[in-house]
């Protein structure tokens, strides 16, 4: 593993390691490794103090660069992250003087939990001490760089009075540790007394040891714990991975399906009415009697469908009869007198009066209303209207044949563009689901018509229908196949005309 060298801080001060790599360093020893300095430091909040000597802050304890870097490549060289941060309190504990050492690793929400006190192999997490420890490294981990408290402070904030108070310490220093990214690893809580809460401050060495322990404990917690998390971290970068791979090929397909040429289908509503429609008029005034047929009905060539009422008839025909026996009596009366003029007038009345009664009997001998077609009744629903009076002309009943149907198709106005003659049409009707008709477009209407509140063209599919399922009025969905378009136009083309017409395009 290799180990973690401590590098230059911004200036000012200048930090030890750097000074002790210049022209000037100090003297080695035979083994190579850099002799102990003493070291003097000013800090950017306080004033420039006279230098210091570092004599040993503790007993035994010379926080130096060398030191440090002892330190770090023991705690790397120990199996185990626990081991290794339980050794890593323990030697800062040596190597900075203080009398207890607290490391806490940050957690992925964001705060800091104890993992290590160097005065403590096991730690009790519900005692008070421990809850205080926390709450300081939560504190500390928010600051942007160390900061310490000490007992006297009037300045301190509850948490420090309390954990001075139940440490039993004078002084309390906070490193916040942050990696080279500056994302947080974790905090560490020095505790000491005035003296050497003075002595350190005044120093470099807090300076020099924040980000070679951060980079060495990240380094720890990202190499640490066994085969199982080495193989979950495998994974999971595997799965990363793979992620990125699968939404890149997704990427990739869904472009090719949207560039991918199909049919476009358009979509219209359909009504099937008859090819030819027959007009059945009443052939004559008078009153209806009674009617045989309704709308739907199915009827066959020459079958009746109403009768008018003779009633009416037969008295006009009782009066012209006596009228013109009447003008024949005359007419033999004025032979006998020899009027002549009288006698031809008599005729000539006479032949008028045979005329309509001739007229009258032919309207009694049809006053059953005929089928003209074999087909079905449109139209026509007289049932409540029997006994009223019907005029000449008038129309009763609408008569269409089954056997060829038309399909009248509703093109959209904003897609008639692609509808051409001769393509194929596949038709579903509400009536039969599941089935489908097939056909090709016979006409388009050159004429807008306007249907269900909307603007269509009507295009003519002729259907054959010799079972006679179709009838007329019948409604459903048609799909007209027009030419290839790719597949992202057939989705998104219809959108894009709306944002292109509400901007005014």
């Amino acid at each position: 593993m290799e180990k973690i060298v401590p590098r230059r801080v911004a200036p000012p001060p200048q930090p030890l390691h750097k000074r002790l790599d210049r022209g000037s360093a100090a003297p080695t020893a035979n083994d190579g490794v850099p002799l102990a300095l003493p070291v003097s430091s000013t800090r950017l909040d306080r004033p420039v103090a006279a230098p210091v000597a570092t004599a040993p802050v503790a007993a035994g304890a010379t926080p130096n660069a060398s030191g440090l870097l002892a330190l770090l490549a023991d705690v790397q060289a120990t199996h185990g992250l626990e081991s290794a941060v339980q050794q890593l309190c323990t030697r800062l504990v040596k190597w900075s003087g203080a009398t207890r050492v607290v490391l806490g690793l940050a957690t992925a929400s964001g705060n800091a939990k104890v993992s290590a006190v160097s005065d403590a192999a096991n730690l009790d997490r519900r005692s008070e001490l421990m809850l205080a420890f926390e709450a300081a490294l939560d504190e500390t981990l928010a600051q942007k760089e160390f900061a310490s408290w000490t007992s006297a402070g009037p300045d301190n904030a509850p948490i420090f009075r309390r954990l001075t108070r139940l440490a039993s310490t004078d002084a309390i220093i906070g490193l916040p540790l942050r990696n080279r990214e500056g994302n947080p690893v974790g905090a560490i809580l020095l505790c000491g007394d005035s003296t050497w809460h003075t002595q350190l401050m005044r120093s470099t060495a807090l300076e020099l040891c924040q980000v070679p322990i951060a980079s060495c404990l990240d380094l720890l917690r990202q190499t640490s714990g066994g085969k199982f998390k080495k193989l979950h971290a495998a994974w999971r970068t595997g799965v990363r991975q793979a992620r990125s791979r699968l939404v890149l090929a997704s990427a990739v397909l869904a472009g090719s399906v949207l560039l991918f040429p199909t049919p476009f289908k358009v979509k219209c509503d359909v009504t099937v009415e008859p090819v030819v429609r027959r007009y059945v008029a009443t052939p004559f005034d008078g009153t209806l009697d009674k009617t045989f047929v309704e709308p739907g009905s199915i009827v066959m060539k020459g079958d009746v469908l109403a009768v008018m009422d003779e009633r009416e008839l037969q008295l006009e025909l009782a009066g012209l009869e006596a009228e013109l026996g009447a003008s024949k009596k005359k007419r033999v009366a004025a032979l006998a007198t020899r009027e002549a003029a009288t006698s031809q007038l008599a005729a000539l009345e006479s032949a008028q009066l045979e005329t309509k009664i001739e007229a009258i009997n032919h309207r009694l001998q049809h006053l059953s209303i005929q089928c003209p077609m074999d087909g079905v009744v449109v139209s026509g629903d007289l049932r409540r209207t029997e006994g009223a009076p019907l005029s000449i002309g008038q129309t009763l009943f609408e008569i269409a044949p089954l056997d060829r149907m038309i399909a009248e198709i509703a093109v959209p106005q904003d897609e008639v563009q692609h509808v051409r003659l001769g393509m194929p049409v596949d038709l579903r009707f509400d009536a039969f689901p599941g089935q489908s008709w097939t056909g090709e477009l016979v006409k388009v209407h050159p004429r807008a018509e306007l249907r269900n509140q909307s603007t269509v063209f009507i295009a003519e599919v002729h259907l054959e229908n010799p079972d006679n399922r179709l009838s007329p009025g019948m409604s459903g969905r048609a799909k007209i196949e027009t030419n290839k378009r790719s597949v992202g136009w057939i989705l998104f083309h219809r959108s894009a005309n709306a944002l292109a017409q509400r901007m005014g395009w």
